[in-house]
């Protein structure tokens, strides 16, 4: 699993626009990461309202209710999905260490403690702890409760 974390540095200035997308380069046997920012926002995508994942030339927006009806659990990665309050379900039992916080009133954020050590008593490099929000996707069946991106 590769990882990227982005730290705070002085003298680096960000821009106020949004990452929307991330491209691995090789430069000299070195590894950057090319940020693109200032890409149209998923919801303001008219091509997004028919964005459905079961229809297709063999199963029609009829077909694909159906479908969607007889789902246990339904998550439309998209960003409509993403905001608002919505159910969740507990974190691993024993992980005082991570919470959900909805404070910000727009959506659920994931929040993990610095991490110095695993469960199998190997060192990790975490220098700050993991903070990632919009961190969950509805379920849009109410079932089985919102995915959870942990970082």
């Amino acid at each position: 699993q590769d990882r990227v974390r982005f730290v705070p540095s002085a003298g680096l200035s960000l821009s106020s626009e949004a990452v929307c997308g991330l491209t691995e380069v090789w430069i000299e046997g070195k590894q950057h990461v090319v940020a693109a920012s200032g890409c149209q926002l998923l919801q303001d995508y008219s091509g997004n309202a028919s964005n459905r994942s079961c229809i297709s030339p063999a199963c029609t927006s009829t077909c694909c209710n159906a479908v969607e009806h007889g789902l246990i659990g339904h998550w439309e990665m998209s960003v409509d999905h993403m905001y608002g309050r919505h159910r969740i379900n507990a974190l691993s039992p024993g992980s005082a260490a991570q919470t959900m916080d909805f404070s910000n009133d727009m959506y659920w954020q994931y929040k993990r403690n610095k991490i110095s050590m695993n469960s199998l008593g190997v060192a990790c490099t975490d220098e700050i702890a993991t903070e990632l929000g919009p961190s969950t996707v509805r379920d849009l069946r109410d079932t089985l409760g919102a995915a959870i991106f942990r970082g």
